[in-house]
């Protein structure tokens, strides 16, 4: 299902003509037809999910004002009692009444995810609002005779009459160090097609009839850290009081519940906080479910035989163990593809799975997926703490950490940990900043990736990174080296969240505004704690879920110190289609088109093809990965609009 919001606003007092609608809304795939009004200057239409029972009409005219949403808000009760509106009251209404006390400013307001554009006829203006992180993608063509919009590019190529013409600087952007290592975006509001950009998050567009347009954005992450509360149990605490808030909001609904569940804590903490929200609130008879994909099954027994334990003390809980080692194959190969995006190459590890999990649990009634997505940018925790300590002048902790690591470790090897990442953070001048870039993005400091690409492509890739490495070390805001990290991780939004547009929608609690707010805030070394007791890197992490779940999420999950993997697909699907996409070079459009060089790619291919032992150890996997989505979304992508050119 393609979900979201289109249209056309016609400007300079010109009319608006209908049946350029009508081509738009045919992308739009859902078990309905979508809502479609026009005015006189515009034209609107509408399909969304129905996750809660709870969305209503989403498409709206009261007196010379229409609302168009899309989405979920996901503080609605409270914005019910703030606006003083009845419980059934529908989104475009909340929206509406929320205008209409708030203005312009009404987003900020809301929590959720959702598209929406109000139309005032009164002011002869029309007003545009994404959520915080774009978990509902927004897609525009500003033109000098009209604005079009759409959540999918081609209802704004059909809408605007563009040409697809994809833009070769995105395809270097695509397969830079940033995207490929660092999983960054360097230009994220331009897209793969010339004319099309995408609506930034966290903003409105406020465009009158006449064309003039105003971007106003109504929220920042937190630039500070707030160093207010002494203790990580305080921290903690907090994190468990936003975090059930946050989950509640996704409770409130009619349908089943799903949820993905992997065995780790990220995943883990959703589902069971759900549970005793459920449990405790008199709805423990709800209908919840609990999906956990595997590859490698027999090598992942263990894991599964874990996880089926645990369900065994939940039977309130309908577990289900999915195998998944036939479906690791990309969208554009396989059975689903439907369900493939034109935005950009899918970069997924699991596309086909995906699908495949969501189906299930559409079969199961459930109309949501509660995921752990997105808690590793801010949430896990680094040993990267220490100007953050000494600036928040921690000497307790600073105390404990160095007791810790004098007593494990040789001093050569202490006195030069504490140079990389105690000294270095600390120095002025921009040394620090210097020194984070080349730490942290060494792949565009020094220009480092394969030898497979062409030498067109190679000196515009080295271009892109001087622009790359000069943007990294002008960002020196914020006030240590972990909380760049996670800033740089989420923001500008470095993931299509909402995923692959099937009919359940995918819900992510962990990158909720609110607790963005909050765990953005915490000064990292309550987010890692070294411990006499912990015996692995990564049971020192995650303090926040360890301390505010305990006794909620299982110990088996809460407790572990070792990260749940359940087997990765990528090798498997790299050696089943690197030599079915690119048998004959010559078919092959990365090559026609100066990207890669054929005969080193074959070589690089046959490597990875020719060794059993190469998983994580080949550092040339991700790029071929990358070239791999390239190749098979070029390829569909002139499949289904011959007309496509390269620019």
């Amino acid at each position: 299902m393609i979900a979201g919001i289109c249209g056309i606003l016609s400007l300079n007092s010109r009319t608006v003509d209908p049946d350029r609608l009508s081509v738009m809304t045919q992308y739009f795939r859902s078990s309905s037809p979508p809502v479609v009004y026009a005015g006189d200057w515009y034209c609107v239409a509408q399909a969304g999910y129905n996750s809660t029972g709870y969305e209503g009409i989403c498409l709206l005219t009261e007196g010379n004002i229409t609302v168009c949403f899309e989405g979920r808000i996901d503080n609605r009760r409270s914005l019910l009692r703030q606006l003083e509106e009845e419980a059934d009251c529908s989104y475009a209404r909340l929206v509406l009444r929320a205008y209409q006390k708030w203005n312009i400013a009404f987003a900020s307001h809301m929590s959720g995810a959702f598209t929406c554009v109000l139309i005032d006829n009164d002011l002869q203006r029309a007003l545009f609002s994404t959520d915080h992180l774009g978990l509902r993608t927004l897609y525009y063509h500003h033109g000098s005779n009209a604005f079009v919009f759409g959540a999918d590019i081609r209802q704004v190529l059909a809408g605007a009459s563009l040409s697809p013409t994809i833009q070769r600087n995105k395809i270097v952007e695509f397969l830079s160090p940033v995207q490929v290592i660092d999983e960054g975006w360097l230009d994220p509001d331009t897209t793969f097609f010339a004319g099309v950009k995408l609506f930034p998050h966290a903003h409105s567009l406020v465009i009158n009839r006449d064309g003039m347009a105003r971007w106003l954005k109504y929220w920042e992450p937190p630039q500070r850290l707030e160093r207010n509360q002494l203790s990580s149990e305080e921290y903690a605490t907090h994190f468990q009081k936003v975090f059930y808030e946050i989950v509640t909001n996704h409770l409130d609904t009619l349908y089943p519940v799903g949820a993905d569940l992997s065995g780790g804590i990220d995943s883990g903490s959703p589902a069971f906080v759900a549970q005793d929200i459920l449990q405790k609130g008199g709805r423990a008879n709800h209908p919840f479910h609990t999906y956990t994909l595997v590859y490698d099954f027999k090598e992942s027994q263990d894991d599964v035989d874990k996880v089926r334990r645990i369900l065994q003390r939940y039977p309130s809980i309908t577990g289900h163990i999915i195998e998944a080692d036939d479906l690791n194959g990309p969208l554009e190969k396989g059975s689903f593809k439907i369900y493939r995006s034109i935005a950009r190459p899918c970069v997924m590890n699991l596309p086909e799975s995906y699908v495949a999990l969501n189906q299930k649990a559409l079969s199961d009634g459930c109309k949501l997926l509660l995921t752990g997505e997105g808690a590793d940018y801010y949430l896990e925790g680094t040993d990267v703490i220490w100007d953050s300590a000494f600036k928040g002048r921690n000497w307790k902790y600073i105390k404990q950490a160095l007791s810790i690591l004098c007593s494990r470790g040789h001093p050569w090897l202490l006195a030069h940990y504490l140079f990389d990442y105690a000294i270095l953070p600390l120095l002025p001048f921009g040394i620090s900043h210097r020194a984070y870039v080349r730490q942290y993005y060494d792949h565009v400091y020094k220009k480092i990736y394969p030898d497979i690409f062409s030498d067109t492509f190679v000196s515009s890739l080295n271009s892109l990174l001087r622009h790359q490495r000069d943007m990294l070390l002008k960002n020196n805001s914020l006030e240590c080296w972990s909380q760049r990290l996670e800033h740089e991780l989420l923001f500008p939004p470095n993931h299509i969240w909402q995923g692959i547009p099937v009919d359940v929608e995918v819900r992510h609690p962990y990158l909720d505004r609110r607790l963005l707010d909050f765990g953005l805030s915490v000064p990292p070394e309550f987010k890692f704690e070294y411990h006499d007791g912990k015996i692995s890197h990564y049971g020192s992490r995650k303090v926040l879920q360890r301390k505010g779940l305990k006794g909620i999420v299982p110990p088996e999950i809460l407790e572990s110190q070792v990260k749940a993997t359940y087997g990765s697909p990528v090798v498997r699907r790299l050696k089943a289609y690197l030599p079915q996409v690119f048998a004959q070079s010559r078919q092959s459009l990365a090559v026609e088109f100066g990207i890669i060089k054929a005969e080193k790619f074959r070589e690089a291919t046959w490597r990875v093809i020719s060794d059993e032992n190469i998983s994580g150890a080949d550092e040339i996997l991700p790029w071929l990965d990358a070239v791999l989505h390239l190749e098979l979304w070029l390829q569909a992508t002139f499949e289904e609009m011959p007309s496509t050119r390269l620019l």
